[in-house]
């Protein structure tokens, strides 16, 4: 599009708050909200009523959310622990009837912990959860746009890690990790046949082992 001297850039106004605090020498808080604005945002669009073939629309955009973060950097156990709630909403003249609609990576909901646990200089275990609520799709056969939701992707992933050294130059990380270990069936994006909804979903319940080998 920046070839097309007719086409103005787009303009965005973000205003944003934070606030970091430390609640105890090994733990810090992190809060935050935000506003964003966007204008002359453009998409190609594609619809039946034209033949489906694309053609430029130009809209705008807002996006607006709390954030909060938790952190602990010192001592056996280690990580963080994030929440966010959000909201984007899309308008485009000639697009859902002219009616705001979530663009497909609107997740409301987003939950994420990471843990260390530092059993010594040579064991340790982690794992990590998140969860993330739907994102929106259009209903097969028609209805306003991305007005459906897929279920919450959510998953564990847990892992160990054994550590040792040779000669004090090199040192060695054994490892083992589970990816999805109860093997949530999480949606990851949503397609159409000539006759149905289908959907792609994330990997399945995976362990991975493997060696890092690092020297001075």
């Amino acid at each position: 599009m920046a070839d097309n001297k007719k086409l103005q850039p787009s303009k965005a106004t973000h205003y944003v708050f934070t606030l970091k605090t430390k609640l105890t020498d090994e733990i810090d808080f992190t809060s935050g909200v935000y506003y964003k604005d966007f204008q002359r945002v453009y998409i190609i669009y594609y619809s039946s009523s034209e033949g489906y073939s694309g053609s430029l629309k130009e809209g705008k955009k807002k996006s607006y959310g709390v954030e909060f973060l938790l952190e602990k950097r010192i001592g056996k156990i280690t990580g963080w622990l994030s929440y966010t709630l959000s909201k984007v909403i899309n308008w485009f003249p000639g697009v859902n009837q002219g009616k705001p609609y979530p663009p497909k990576y609107d997740r409301r909901h987003n939950f994420h912990i990471v843990a260390q646990y530092n059993l010594s200089p040579k064991w340790k275990f982690n794992l990590e959860w998140r969860y993330y609520s739907g994102v929106p799709y259009t209903p097969y056969g028609g209805g306003d746009k991305n007005s459906k939701r897929t279920p919450a992707y959510h998953r564990l992933d847990v892992g160990i890690i054994y550590t040792f050294k040779v000669k004090e130059r090199w040192r060695f990380n054994l490892y083992l990790q589970i990816y999805n270990l109860y093997n949530n069936k999480n949606i990851i994006e949503v397609y159409y046949s000539k006759s149905s909804v289908n959907y792609i979903y994330s990997l399945p319940f995976l362990p991975t082992a493997g060696i890092e080998i690092e020297f001075k």
